[in-house]
């Protein structure tokens, strides 16, 4: 009975062990839940729009060689007091998103280009991306060019003017 005991005795100190590094696992998981989550809420706050943000809805657009689907121009990171806000002193990014649908056998690639005026309507320049996707296969667009307008000078995209390429692979 005694060795029994004493088994039982040093059966129960090492459980207490055991318990203890489960409990400070458990802890360290804690702690980087918490990390993960503040990670994870900070990636949602930079995808969504900010209030000051500019969203022109250019819908989707069917060709025999692909679809896009849900395409918005935004013109982001807009400094109200032309400060800088994004690297570049009083200037904007302007960012494409939405899904590129590839109806083709080969890999191709689908250019985007919104022209930018002045406030005087005059053409200054295009900001200019390019998506691709791989044959039959839908790509998620979420490309960005940054500091390409300068919204406090009066510059503003003409997506009614947008031009589209195609090249295939």
């Amino acid at each position: 009975m005694r060795i029994s005991i004493l088994a039982l005795i040093v059966l129960l100190g090492g459980c207490a062990q055991v318990n203890s590094v489960l409990s400070s696992a458990n802890s360290v998981l804690g702690t980087a839940n918490d990390a993960l989550g503040t990670v994870n809420g900070k990636v949602s706050s930079v995808t969504g729009y900010a209030s000051g943000d500019k969203v022109y809805n250019v819908g989707n657009k069917s060709t025999a060689a692909y679809d896009l689907i849900g395409f918005k121009v935004v013109v982001a990171n807009i400094d109200p007091k032309g400060g800088i806000a994004t690297g570049f002193s009083g200037r904007a990014d302007v960012i494409f998103t939405g899904k590129l649908k590839n109806k083709t056998n080969r890999r191709i690639g689908v250019s985007f280009s919104v022209p930018i005026y002045d406030k005087s309507g005059n053409y200054l320049r295009s900001a200019t991306k390019t998506a691709y996707a791989p044959a039959h296969e839908t790509a998620v667009i979420d490309l960005q060019e940054m500091g390409v307008i300068e919204w406090n000078g009066g510059e503003r995209p003409n997506v009614q003017k947008m031009k589209f390429g195609l090249q295939k692979f």
